[in-house]
């Protein structure tokens, strides 16, 4: 357990995450959602991403990066998009009323499907191409600049 994990727990309100001590005990235990893989930004760029982005084609699976030290492994279906599709449908508002803001490529569905999309200064190349606006950072208010 890392302090970069028990961030992601406290920081990010993310489930504590847990350490396996092995791939077999934990293919043997309760269903697996999500994986983390957590090193350098080098090792998960240079390594990691390419590996498990090969190794996932065609399966049920995919890799997702927000942040440059983690590695993501996550069902296809899951994404934020998914999520507000189904909260929008809810509230019944369509998609061209949501304001979206996002920074990493977690977020880029998310960009995509709304009516409009806004990539934080701070967000990943991929994201600031396919929003349709920019702010400032998350560290200098660009959700308010957003808002506003």
């Amino acid at each position: 357990m890392t302090q970069d994990l028990q961030a992601l727990h406290s920081v990010y309100y993310e489930p504590l995450a847990s350490v396996a001590p092995s791939l077999g005990q934990l293919l043997a235990g309760r269903p697996v959602r999500k994986l983390l893989l957590m090193t350098s930004p080098q090792v998960v760029q240079e390594q990691l991403a390419p590996h498990w982005t090969q190794q996932l084609q065609g399966t049920q699976a995919k890799t997702m990066q927000a942040v440059p030290n983690m590695l993501e492994i996550v069902p296809q279906s899951v994404n934020k998009w998914a999520g507000m599709k189904r909260l929008l449908q809810h509230l019944k508002v369509t998609p061209a009323e949501l304001l979206a803001v996002g920074d990493g490529d977690n977020d880029l569905e998310l960009i995509t499907g709304a009516g409009v999309g806004v990539a934080m200064g701070n967000a990943t190349p991929r994201v600031k191409a396919a929003a349709d606006a920019h702010v400032a950072s998350n560290d200098d208010d660009g959700v308010a600049q957003a808002l506003e």
